[in-house]
């Protein structure tokens, strides 16, 4: 699958990004380091309290709440002071955080309960500070548990993702740890980390560590040879390595440089390969052993099929 979009940690805020790039059309890559057991992440295991702002549920109860009052209590407690200051360093995090509150007061509830979302009668009043409005802290009640509590708000997104991924718009890439960005032309092209070996720990039970190192993850993109997590499945690759090993100083996936491992999106335009020698692609110097992966997102929208290279290895290997 050719990605439009790389999202990194499949938590609650991860699996909302995926839902509302999906619902516009968007192919996502979602990388998280844990297994598909933990999706939604700690979100799961919350109370479900939602930071709400003039609800029916505020209103029923007396509460009187407005968007001014909401961003006034924000401000109280955000003490924002470095608006003017050279590095100007609190100017975004102002855009974000009213931008948060206006949704708060707007659009969020009624988005929420077109999922599915619903919530108790009455409202807690977390984070209330010193229950002046002038000061800091919430000065009403605005915490909104959800009916299932944490499982009830990560529910519908996770339905949703998995729907998404049925429908060809999501490539799940579980154990696989995200350590850094990759920038090219001053600008995020992609990520990059290390495969994690797999684990079938139950949801929230600490997971293992350990890297896998493969004699190079690029080979495993383009002639399609599984990842072995353990001593026992490795052996079933054996003879398919050694038939290929030959050739691996061949494989290369296109210009992104770095090592890739099967199933994890890197993409290269086909018009850039269109009209050439499937032979003029397989160049590179021997890789080394490595757990590393590299993920591309798609700017063009086309994808690079890998079969003229598949082909080309396989006559050879004849």
């Amino acid at each position: 699958m050719n990605a439009d979009v790389i999202v990194v940690g499949a938590g609650l805020a991860g699996l909302a990004a995926t839902h509302e790039l999906t619902a516009a059309g968007k192919r996502v890559a979602l990388v998280d380091q844990e297994s598909a057991a933990n999706l939604g992440g700690q979100a799961f295991w919350s109370f479900g309290g939602l930071f709400l702002v003039d609800t029916p549920e505020q209103r029923r109860l007396g509460v009187h709440d407005s968007f001014d009052l909401a961003w006034q209590d924000w401000q109280g407690s955000a003490q924002f002071d470095r608006l003017l200051s050279s590095s100007g360093e609190d100017v975004w995090a102002v855009k974000w955080a009213r931008a948060y509150v206006e949704f708060a007061a707007g659009e969020k509830r009624s988005w929420l309960s077109s999922l599915g979302m619903s919530w108790l009668p009455t409202v807690g009043w977390a984070e209330r500070g010193s229950l002046r409005a002038d000061s800091h802290g919430n000065s009403v009640p605005r915490f909104h548990v959800t009916w299932g509590t944490g499982t009830g708000v990560v529910a519908p997104f996770v339905a949703s993702v998995k729907r998404a991924a049925e429908a060809g718009l999501v490539t799940f890439h579980h154990r696989h740890r995200v350590d850094e960005l990759v920038v090219a032309a001053g600008a995020i092209s992609g990520v990059r980390g290390k495969v994690l070996a797999t684990d079938t720990g139950a949801r929230g039970v600490a997971s293992n560590r350990d890297e896998i190192r493969i004699a190079t993850a690029l080979l495993a993109v383009q002639l399609g040879i599984d990842v072995p997590a353990t001593r026992e499945q490795k052996a079933v690759h054996v003879r398919e390595l050694r038939l290929r090993r030959r050739h691996l100083h061949r494989v290369r996936a296109g210009s992104l440089d770095g090592p890739a491992v099967r199933g994890v999106v890197i993409h290269a335009p086909s018009r850039a390969c269109r009209d050439r020698d499937p032979r003029s692609l397989a160049v590179g110097q021997p890789p080394t052993a490595s757990s590393s992966f590299s993920i591309a997102a798609s700017s063009s929208g086309e994808p690079w099929t890998f079969g003229p290279l598949n082909q080309f290895l396989a006559e050879r290997n004849q």
